[in-house]
């Protein structure tokens, strides 16, 4: 019954260009801004964090070159004090001064320094002097000589004996490397604030987003207005094409009515001499 119906029914009214061009350009359109807002952002973080693994590595080697000649000779030592000899070590209080100084005016949050078995010797959070890293996965690249680095938000973190919040940081191993053959003598660890850069990377990718918003709405709006025009003389021609049929109709039915009066037997064919109309009497 249904399918009678639908049989029916004109294609042209059945074909709605004007409501599926508006459906899908819609959709089209928000999931084109959606990805590229992702893919913008994905990229952008992806060469931030490679800007900041760089820069984190050149500052391990300028910690290396200036204050590994000065504090080198003291890493193999803490193996024989405990944590609390370690902290309070005059050799580790003179390098906090230095990393201070060095640091200063940077976005650096916080500095570390491992022995090749993971112990922390060196924290600028002097609670964490002593610490056992051996079985970080950050700390084992770098001791085998490749830096890695991670990104993470921290709701809270404790930096320089401060503690910042809502900060988004991006932490690298760096192997201190000393001697002409190059051998790892030590891990750095050091933490970037890189907030305020994925703050400017969201800015952006809005502006991004909006302008693209914008041109697609622009281009969306001139394509509605040609569908809707193309749909409106599709729908005058169906309905004239109706017109037409219906007034074709009257008269079919009208002959059929005067032929079907008539008193003698009529036949009509066409060209190809195919019956057309046949006296219902005489049928």
């Amino acid at each position: 019954y249904l399918a009678g119906i639908a049989q029916r029914i004109p294609p042209e009214a059945r074909f709605r260009p004007l409501r599926h061009f508006s459906t899908a350009s819609l959709i089209a359109i928000a999931l084109a801004i959606v990805l590229l807002g992702a893919l913008s952002r994905e990229l952008a973080v992806r060469d931030l964090r490679e800007m900041g693994e760089r820069n984190n590595i050149a500052l391990a080697q300028a910690f290396g070159n200036l204050l590994w000649p000065r504090f080198g000779g003291f890493l193999p030592d803490p193996a024989a004090l405990d944590v609390a000899a370690l902290r309070a070590h005059p050799r580790i209080t003179e390098l906090h001064g230095e990393v201070l100084h060095h640091t200063r005016g940077m976005s650096v949050v916080k500095v570390k320094v491992y022995d090749l078995a993971g112990r922390t010797v060196y924290s600028s959070e002097a609670r964490q002097i002593g610490d056992d890293k051996r079985a970080n996965a950050g700390f084992l690249a770098a001791r085998s000589g490749r830096p890695v680095s991670e990104l993470s938000h921290r709701d809270s973190f404790s930096a320089f004996e401060q503690t910042i919040v809502d900060r988004d940081l991006l932490s690298s191993y760096v192997p201190i490397v000393a001697g002409s053959a190059g051998n790892v003598v030590g891990v750095f660890e050091i933490y970037d604030d890189i907030t305020p850069m994925l703050r400017q990377i969201a800015r952006t990718q809005k502006l991004l987003v909006s302008a693209t918003a914008l041109v697609l709405a622009a281009l969306y709006a001139a394509l509605y207005l040609a569908v809707r025009r193309s749909n409106a003389i599709l729908r005058r021609r169906a309905e004239e094409r109706r017109e037409a049929q219906q007034s074709m109709q009257r008269v079919t039915d009208f002959l059929n009515t005067l032929v079907n009066g008539l008193p003698n037997p009529v036949f009509v064919k066409d060209e190809a001499h195919r019956w057309i109309t046949v006296i219902e009497e005489f049928s």
